[in-house]
């Protein structure tokens, strides 16, 4: 079975993917674990990076926090067997709309004066023409339902994320592209072309779609080929892409936003939502800081 395991390394600020094959899938996290411990670790067994991403055949790609751990394979098992009940076999686009009907209800229930209006189809093509990515129709059919709020009737719908049109979607992508090739090319690095959606890269590739941000802080769409094609991910304009996927596809972040605005739970583990004077607002919870 194939393996990679792709390390963040904090001097150089890039991580450094290796991949591997082995006889079973057993084999293969052992062996990952083991090179993800000797990229990240010095040979005084101290910390220098963090190895959070894993893929093992053809399945998902995975996260942990710290592969120097006694329990690291475990937490690797884990985390599959996770990735694994959130595949939904339901085709995308009716996730998505399913998921957009439950929030949309909701705002209409608690929030004064909303507007949603989608984009036309030739709009939203028009855009992923324009980016040259192969866009997820998870994407495609949340552009038709919601294209953005107006200025003047703006609702914080994502914490710390402003909910991008799709003008706005195409002009921070073609900053972030600029930004970050002008940092490859001063660190004399390319990025890497071929690594599947969800592995990090450390910089911001044409694949990347971004959806919601705000200064330099964004929730994009990976458009990467793969098993995570169509993954969520934050990126970060210190880290990059470190932290890996947030959310396995766009209709999972939209279900898990639905489950906490109808019940008030939490949303992203760390989030919990109230509305004020009309308006909805997000509490950052004491272990989310």
């Amino acid at each position: 079975m194939e393996w990679f395991v792709s390390a963040w390394n904090s001097d150089t600020g890039r991580s450094v993917v290796r991949v591997g094959d082995a006889p079973d899938r057993e084999a293969a996290i052992v062996e990952a674990v083991r090179v993800g411990r000797s990229l990240t670790h010095a040979d005084d067994g101290s910390p220098v990076g963090s190895a959070r991403n894993f893929r093992f055949g053809e399945g998902d790609v995975v996260s942990i926090a710290d592969v120097g751990s006694d329990d690291a394979e475990a937490r690797v098992h884990r985390e599959l067997a996770y990735a694994s009940q959130l595949t939904d076999p339901a085709p995308a686009s009716g996730s998505v709309a399913e998921q957009w009907n439950r929030i949309a209800t909701w705002l209409g229930k608690n929030l004064t004066d909303v507007r949603i209006a989608g984009a036309d189809d030739d709009a939203i093509t028009a855009a992923a023409v324009a980016t040259a990515a192969n866009w997820h129709d998870d994407l495609r059919s949340f552009y038709g339902l919601i294209n953005g709020f107006p200025h003047d009737h703006w609702v914080s719908l994502l914490p710390m994320h402003e909910l991008f049109d799709l003008d706005r979607l195409l002009d921070e992508r073609q900053l972030e592209l600029e930004v970050w090739g002008e940092i490859d090319e001063e660190m004399g690095e390319e990025p890497s072309r071929t690594t599947p959606a969800g592995v990090s890269v450390g910089t911001f590739l044409p694949e990347f779609v971004p959806f919601a941000g705000m200064d330099g802080y964004l929730l994009f769409v990976d458009m990467r080929g793969g098993p995570s094609y169509g993954c969520v991910t934050a990126f970060d304009k210190v880290d990059a892409d470190q932290g890996g996927p947030k959310w396995p596809s766009l209709g999972a972040m939209l279900a898990d936003l639905a489950d906490s605005l109808e019940t008030g739970g939490e949303f992203d583990e760390q989030w919990t939502p109230h509305v004020v004077d009309g308006k909805l607002s997000w509490d950052l919870n004491a272990h989310g800081v």
